[in-house]
């Protein structure tokens, strides 16, 4: 799939920082996908809706959010995306223009791979989860590392128990989580 508007997923996580892991998941899982039907997105997603024009709406963090789904510098970017917006308007079932979109859409998603990121999480609770969605952990695995019980870790991150100096020296050395970072925010 291509990605066409990365930047609106950068935007949307800047206001809602709750829903960052769930939009990183979303983004990659999907940009590696090859779907060639709506049966193929429900394997990976089976929330995805079709609503029509080629839009899908997929539930984002357990349905709290809803997103639908449809470069060289900003100002060619910016282009691109009026361009692309025309080309989706007129191309129907006409194979040149299909395939103008496409390479369009490419060009946007290219951009944004070098230009565009996601912010980065600003309380202590988001780091640990960001951290913990890169690694590929669990919250259990996180309890492993840290050296103590899951029932610790999920109180912690569910904000009924603070960190302890012992996990935070935990979550820097083992996660890598800047410590100045760590202290800012216990």
């Amino acid at each position: 799939m291509v990605i066409v508007a990365k930047a609106a997923l950068t935007g949307f996580a800047e206001k809602h920082l709750d829903a960052l892991v769930a939009l990183l998941n979303w983004y990659e899982v999907s940009l590696q996908a090859q779907w060639n039907s709506l049966a193929a997105m429900k394997n990976t997603f089976n929330s995805v809706d079709y609503i029509g024009n080629d839009r899908y709406v997929f539930n984002i963090k357990g349905n709290k959010y809803r997103l639908v789904a449809m470069i060289k510098n900003k100002k060619e970017y910016r282009q691109a995306f009026e361009k692309i917006d025309v080309l989706l308007s007129e191309m129907g079932d006409d194979l040149e223009k299909q395939k103008e979109a496409r390479s369009l859409a490419e060009e946007i998603q290219e951009y944004e791979k070098d230009n565009i990121s996601f912010p980065a999480p600003t309380t202590l609770l988001g780091m640990i989860e960001l951290k913990m969605y890169e690694m590929k952990l669990k919250r259990k695995d996180l309890a492993v590392i840290l050296g103590v019980e899951a029932s610790r870790v999920s109180e912690m991150m569910n904000g009924k128990r603070r960190i302890s100096v012992e996990v935070a020296k935990g979550l820097h050395e083992k996660l890598g989580i800047d410590g100045n970072f760590i202290l800012e925010k216990i």
